[in-house]
């Protein structure tokens, strides 16, 4: 998939509200696999609540919590985001998930490749996230997008998260389209983030409320593209 076929299913994206979680409980409950990780079910309280829930120190200008839509309005992804968390010019993916009828076709791979490159040009140096233990699905989709270990597991009391990262080592956008996911492997500008190597604030990358509701952050039925 290319830009071009990514603009024409994704017809509007925007900051998603409380209308929307009928649609965003659909999408979620679409993919069970990924709720299994945690042992738990998705519900309209549970979303109500990740939209606004923040890690602490953090204000909610820095959030976005966006919906992805096609041309008839439907909902085909969710992403959120903080921006300057754990740590300036930082930016943390709390959860990204896509629709399970778009899964496959490279959509979030690519989704995830724009948000790369508007963030660099932001001028983040380094996005942070963290994926369910044992949820090799998710592992295998964040690494095709240039995402690398960053330290030991976190206890979150069922089930332990992973953190992982990408950093830039100099200017560098992420100018590919879902199908050169393979050159990615050879495009590292990015380091790893090694726990020794964090400065101990980004060691604990959220709260324990905060990882537990939003931060495990992809379906683990979402297919690479």
């Amino acid at each position: 998939m290319n830009g071009e076929e990514l603009s024409g299913i994704v017809a509007t994206v925007r900051k998603l509200f409380h209308s929307d979680l009928p649609a965003l409980l659909s999408l979620c409950l679409g993919n069970p696999q990924y709720y299994a990780f945690l042992g738990e079910e998705p519900t309209m309280d549970a979303l109500a609540a990740e939209m606004a829930e923040l890690p602490s120190g953090c204000s909610p200008d820095q959030k976005s919590y966006l919906g992805f839509f096609d041309a008839g309005g439907d909902l085909i992804a969710v992403l959120d985001l903080v921006r300057g968390y754990p740590a300036e010019r930082c930016a943390f993916i709390g959860f990204f998930m896509v629709d399970a009828s778009r899964q496959g076709t490279g959509v979030g791979s690519l989704l995830i490749t724009r948000l790369l490159d508007r963030l660099h040009g932001e001028g983040v140096s380094r996005v942070r996230l963290a994926y369910v233990e044992g949820n090799e699905q998710s592992r295998h989709f964040w690494r095709k997008c240039g995402f690398v270990e960053a330290g030991a597991p976190i206890d979150q009391g069922e089930y332990r998260v992973v953190p992982m990262g990408v950093r830039w080592h100099r200017p560098f956008l992420f100018r590919r389209h879902a199908s050169d996911n393979d050159k990615l492997k050879n495009q590292h500008n990015v380091a790893p983030l090694a726990e020794k190597s964090l400065p101990p604030a980004e060691r604990q990358p959220a709260s324990r409320t905060f990882l537990r509701g939003v931060s495990s952050p992809v379906a683990a039925s979402i297919k690479s593209a």
